[in-house]
């Protein structure tokens, strides 16, 4: 056999295998997404939350039926860039992550995060420059998606399993800040019976607004048309009010 010849057989291969691993995460009118377990009250170990329950009915107003397969965020995100699976969330379409996977116009909901810090231990700063000290300790979720204006600071970054971590080290004197979503972190101080007010939101500096988003999987076939799918069930479950139920929803 011709160079030729086993090099085409060799592409066809690689494409079947691809082909294969595709259906078997949408089949008809049914698909499978990645979730993240560990983002409260947006998406939880057990499969709900707010995202979740959000993009799955989306989906079904789009006569799509979604499932949901849990993983940790930085797992997640892996295994669609080694082109495993059709799409996952929470994630945030900044920095390169655009060119990397398929986005919808349409957000899931509009997230904001913030730098926390304890009342008794004030940091005081009046822009981002003078955060840029290797002494103050930063903690931050590991494997989340980040604005490049924070990455490029340069404190000591404390890297941590969850949101709910990064509050326990704030109240330990673990860290001097937190950079955190906002319902996140309200969430999971309310689980803690932390006292309102004893950790401090510095508003303006810093605060960032990172939508959440499916990332889809820039290799699959018909990435694109579910991102276009679920612009128009995310755009019609507003439209209807559920939208705004859901996100009133005690999850």
């Amino acid at each position: 056999m011709s160079t030729g010849g086993s090099i085409y057989i060799k592409l066809a291969f690689i494409l079947l295998c691809k082909c294969c691993l595709f259906s078997s995460l949408v089949r008809g009118d049914e698909i499978t997404l990645f979730v993240e377990d560990n983002f409260y009250p947006f998406s939880k170990e057990d499969g709900t939350g707010i995202s979740n329950t959000i993009v799955l009915e989306s989906f079904q107003l789009m006569g799509i039926q979604a499932k949901l397969t849990v993983y940790p965020f930085a797992r997640l995100m892996a295994n669609l860039e080694n082109n495993v699976g059709l799409g996952g969330f929470n994630a945030v379409p900044v920095n390169d992550l655009p060119e990397r996977y398929v986005f919808g116009s349409e957000s899931i909901y509009d997230s904001y995060t913030y730098f926390y810090y304890h009342k008794n231990r004030p940091i005081q700063f009046s822009n981002l420059n003078e955060l840029d000290r290797p002494d103050l300790r930063v903690g931050e979720v590991n494997g989340y998606i980040y604005s490049q204006e924070y990455l490029d600071l340069g404190f000591t970054r404390s890297k941590m399993k969850s949101d709910r971590h990064l509050i326990q080290m704030l109240m330990l004197n673990r860290l001097d800040l937190a950079y955190m979503t906002a319902r996140v972190a309200e969430y999971h101080m309310r689980q803690l019976g932390i006292p309102e007010g004893t950790l401090v939101r510095v508003e303006g500096i810093g605060a960032a607004k990172l939508p959440l988003h499916v990332a889809f999987n820039r290799e699959h076939p018909k990435a694109k048309y579910y991102a276009d799918r679920l612009d128009r069930g995310l755009k019609l479950l507003k439209a209807s009010g559920r939208y705004y139920e859901i996100l009133n929803a005690i999850y």
